[in-house]
């Protein structure tokens, strides 16, 4: 299976071959063609020679360059992957709607279905204990906020070390060979003039389209990811008439903390990687961001430093609900 080059910016391919340290044969189209000017957020092959299978990913993975070329000079070809892998089982699978479904998952997968189902309990229950008429037992409402943020925040943990563990299985190839058997300089991980993405197989090149197709750009290293999951049965309808699912949210919004789902690796700057797991009334939702807290006060419109925690969660939720919700 390939291995692709992806670029932010137009780039001649000589030049970039000089710096790469690489032949000038060695990068090719979807088609077999050498390019002479590698184009914006367009894969290309790396290497002289490929089989058909290799040319059809390419052309497979070709509409969905640009975000392809964004998250993985953002978050690094492994996490792209690795994320693409975890939601698709997600998806697959179905978290909100378990079922049958749950049965195929074992060990960490069915400790990480046990918290969803917890958090989906607590925000009924938070609503129960919130809504109008609701008796005014203030232990009673501590306890479900307690116990909300709790689930919350072990979900999203839970989610960010299931991620990290996708992420470290699928770490770039340590070796890529040229046509003639040589090995391709290390350059090719490290430039950041063009990221990399290995591609391991037939399966992984659709579980990659599935999540090109479901994830929309927020803003400035952050992505929205939608798992495919409704949870209108999961909810209680609006009987208080206030937007609840908005409080639930807000106050489970795990940004207390940051949330490690790995280090950036090819193609990207050192640094973490921020994931949040979250429920909204459009359906299960994964928010991916470096410095979350930065570019969540630029997606609410303020530059205030100290916009974190709830107001941070109320800027995507409303992001998320009306102005990028996911089709159905």
């Amino acid at each position: 299976m390939p291995s692709l080059l992806l670029c932010r910016n137009a780039t001649a391919t000589d030049s970039l071959c000089r710096d790469l340290g690489i032949p000038e044969d060695c990068i090719r189209d979807s088609r077999g063609g050498q390019p002479e000017v590698l184009r914006t957020h367009s894969p290309y092959l790396l290497g002289a020679c490929h089989d058909p299978g290799e040319h059809a990913v390419c052309s497979m993975l070709q509409p969905h360059g640009q975000l392809l070329t964004e998250m993985c000079f953002d978050f690094g070809a492994s996490t792209t992957l690795g994320l693409a892998d975890l939601t698709g089982d997600l998806r697959r699978y179905g978290v909100a709607g378990v079922g049958a479904g749950a049965d195929l998952y074992s060990g960490r997968i069915e400790q990480f279905v046990d918290a969803v189902r917890e958090h989906q309990r607590n925000m009924v229950a938070y609503h129960r204990a919130t809504r109008k008429g609701a008796a005014n037992n203030k232990a009673a409402l501590a306890e479900a906020h307690g116990k909300l943020v709790q689930s919350g925040s072990d979900l999203n943990q839970r989610f960010a070390r299931e991620l990290d563990v996708s992420t470290q299985r699928l770490r770039p190839r340590q070796r890529t060979l040229m046509s003639d058997r040589r090995q391709m300089p290390d350059l090719v991980r490290q430039q950041r003039r063009v990221a990399r993405l290995d591609v391991g197989s037939q399966i992984e090149a659709h579980a990659i389209v599935g999540l090109s197709r479901s994830t929309r750009f927020v803003g400035p290293t952050m992505v929205m990811v939608d798992l495919g999951m409704r949870v209108d049965d999961v909810f209680e309808a609006y009987e208080s008439g206030d937007d609840w699912q908005r409080k639930a949210f807000v106050e489970a919004g795990g940004f207390t903390a940051s949330f490690t789902a790995g280090r950036l690796l090819t193609g990207a700057a050192l640094g973490t990687i921020e994931v949040m797991l979250a429920a909204t009334p459009v359906g299960w939702i994964v928010i991916l961001g470096v410095g979350l807290a930065a570019t969540a006060a630029i997606v609410a419109g303020s530059s205030g430093a100290d916009y974190l925690g709830k107001q941070i969660a109320a800027s995507l939720y409303d992001f998320s609900t009306n102005r990028a919700a996911p089709s159905p």
